[in-house]
């Protein structure tokens, strides 16, 4: 059990899935179920820790079509412990003569600084949305400036981009408090004396918190690259876990060499990509 305000992290068999994608063969999983297993993990601030390896954990054992196979196995963490061991990798291993893979947790203290890289400019699917968006482009691009009008074309697109981040993060800084503000309004509305008025105002409101949660869960979506978004669940939560756990299996954690050896060190990854390459070339 993890303790509110402590670092905390649970693992082993959940017996549940949190998509169709986590099962192959058998009969269908109940929706209702994973969303009960989502919200739940989503109730207790719990992330996902992903994994890297065969992805489902459990095997009935049985040959041709009775053969049954799914993801019950994981880690979660709370945010505490996600943010004091952000180079956490789960792996899975093989069955070992039982039904289960043997799922394996590593903590790591420190990251590979060497290969970090800033982060590209990608366009948000949601900014199109919004009316003014052309405005913005518009007011950049015929911005008189002789300095990046020189440097050329690739100038202005990197003006124009800092341009749209910055109106990005000041338009939807923390989603999440705006939606909630609204719904505390429209709870406080509905219990107020009804009337024509504030009907209209409750309408109003319920228009900006569904364009507001489409905007939450698009960005989530693109950052996510989930294509399995149920339709009414709006568990953002849930998909930052899963884009956090992209981002940790985008991550090179260890390399073999031509002779088998595995190299985890930031000298020794760099060893087996050169040796690579000079290979190839």
């Amino acid at each position: 059990m993890i303790c509110p305000g402590r670092v905390g992290v649970e693992g082993g068999d959940f017996n549940d899935l949190l998509c169709m994608k986590e099962k192959v063969g058998g009969s269908d999983k109940s929706i209702s179920g994973m969303i009960s297993f989502r919200q739940a993990i989503d109730d207790c601030d719990l992330y996902d820790l992903g994994s890297s390896g065969p992805n489902l954990t459990w095997n009935n054992g049985r040959a041709g079509n009775g053969n049954v196979q799914e993801k019950l196995d994981r880690f979660f963490a709370n945010s505490k412990c996600k943010d004091k061991f952000n180079q956490a990798t789960v792996e899975n291993l093989g069955f070992n003569s039982l039904d289960h893979r043997v799922i394996l947790l590593r903590f790591k203290k420190d990251s590979i600084s060497h290969f970090k890289h800033p982060h590209s400019f990608c366009f948000k699917p949601f900014w199109l949305k919004e009316d003014d968006l052309g405005s913005v482009v518009k007011k950049v691009w015929d911005k008189p400036d002789p300095s990046i009008h020189e440097k050329g074309f690739q100038a202005k697109l990197k003006v124009c981009a800092s341009s749209l981040l910055g109106w990005s993060n000041e338009r939807f800084r923390k989603l999440g408090h705006q939606i909630g503000f609204k719904n505390r309004e429209i709870e406080r509305l509905y219990n107020s004396c009804e009337n024509e008025g504030v009907m209209e105002s409750i309408k109003s409101l319920e228009a900006k918190v569904e364009g507001l949660l489409e905007c939450e869960e698009l960005y989530w979506k693109q950052r996510s690259r989930v294509n399995w978004l149920e339709a009414g669940d709006r568990n953002t939560k849930f998909f930052h876990s899963r884009a956090t756990a992209r981002k940790r299996k985008n991550r090179v954690d260890r390399l073999f060499d031509s002779r088998g050896r595995i190299f985890e060190s930031e000298k020794g990854l760099a060893y087996v990509i050169k040796d690579l390459f000079s290979v190839i070339f």
